[in-house]
Formats: C-alpha cells, sequence, structure tokens
C-alpha cells in the first residue's frame, strides 16, 4: 500500500529496505512493492533494494 500511495503521490524511483531475520513479513512486504512497479509500469531495479537490519534502527537511514 505504501508503494502504491507514493506512486499515486508521482514518484518514480521508490527504494525497498530489506529485512531478511524477518523471513515472512519481509517476503510479504516486497511482493507488495514489486506488483505494485509492476502495476504501474514502473521497472524494477535492484538496486533500489537495500539489505537493513532490526538490530541497528540506524540502518534504514544510512541506506539511502
Amino acid at each position: 500500500m505504501l508503494t502504491q500511495h507514493l506512486i499515486e503521490l508521482g514518484h518514480r524511483r521508490i527504494g525497498f529496505t530489506s529485512r531478511p531475520e524477518m523471513h515472512e513479513s519481509n517476503a510479504d512486504r516486497f511482493a507488495g512493492y514489486h506488483t505494485a512497479l509492476e502495476n504501474a509500469g514502473i521497472p524494477f531495479d535492484e538496486t533500489l533494494v537495500v539489505e537493513t537490519s532490526t538490530k541497528e534502527p540506524q540502518h534504514g537511514a544510512k541506506a539511502f
């Protein structure tokens, strides 16, 4: 839903912070992200996917 919202606001370059330790929810979040991009005709760019960790709260901010 977040990715769709950003697309509706006109954004076309949208990053994704992956959290591998959250296996199932991470997979669900990524699927939603990828589907929203695909539905909007925005090509998937793997360089915009950054692995972060919930163990280090600053990780997400440092990713971008």
